[in-house]
């Protein structure tokens, strides 16, 4: 999973974590949202867009 390194905001520097530990869940008529966060806490959370129709991965949303 890439996501932004959490302790340097606004460099656009990504990294990669094997370890995203899931932290909660939204449902909505279109979409499940899952939030993250990275387990080793090198990098920041991030938002999982789902079509809830198809179960396909829309998108992250890194916060």
């Amino acid at each position: 999973m890439a996501t932004n390194n959490a302790g340097s905001k606004n460099t656009n520097q990504v990294i990669t974590s094997n370890f995203m530990t899931p932290q909660g869940v939204a449902v909505t008529p279109k979409y499940i949202i899952t939030s993250s966060y990275d387990h080793e806490y090198r990098g920041a959370s991030i938002l999982s867009i789902i079509d809830r129709s198809t179960g396909k991965h829309l998108k992250n949303v890194i916060l």
